[in-house]
């Protein structure tokens, strides 16, 4: 992991712009390849559990689809169950562990792989009911209108754009491997 070529040579360029500053002896302290790899796993860490990465079409199912791998409507029950959860001592725990559920997707060449991410959505389902069950009327009510309507905007989407954004991404291929 450490002889990576890329890595080198990116903390190399690092302690070199640092050292034309006069800031030598900082950047071997500061910028070397094992903190450098360090900031890299937390960076893709976190980068699996932010909202946008759940509840957004900002990262790629497939790597072509627009439509987000959650409602975006969801996240009004989700950040309810969330916040329900952490208070109980226990799950805590359990929601903590159940995060290594992620290594797959870290592990892959991209920040974030959906197609890997997928055996941590339980999880996330199960965060999303918590928080459905334990919704007040008006959140429960507003929740379940903005599903609908994104529901009703992603069938459309699919039904007239999918198929184009899947041939220009794909071409003839009818076979998909993960890049």
């Amino acid at each position: 992991i450490f002889s990576d070529p890329g890595l080198v040579n990116t903390v190399n360029r690092y302690q070199g712009a640092a050292s034309q500053k006069g800031l030598r002896t900082l950047a071997r302290i500061s910028e070397n390849k094992y903190l450098f790899r360090l900031e890299n796993v937390a960076l893709k860490y976190l980068n699996q559990f932010l909202p946008t990465t759940l509840f957004t079409a900002k990262e790629k199912l497939l790597g072509f689809s627009f439509t987000p791998p959650i409602f975006l409507g969801f996240l009004i029950p989700f950040a309810y169950g969330i916040y329900q959860l952490v208070q109980k001592r226990e799950i805590r725990k359990l929601l903590l562990i159940s995060t290594l559920l992620a290594l797959p997707s870290m592990l892959s060449g991209s920040i974030v792989s959906l197609n890997r991410l997928v055996l941590f959505f339980p999880i996330v389902v199960f965060i999303i009911s918590y928080g459905l069950g334990k919704l007040k009327k008006p959140l429960l009510v507003v929740t379940i209108v903005l599903v609908f309507f994104q529901l009703v905007l992603t069938t459309f989407d699919i039904k007239s754009r999918e198929g184009e954004r899947y041939g220009r991404y794909f071409g003839d291929i009818k076979e998909h491997t993960e890049r």
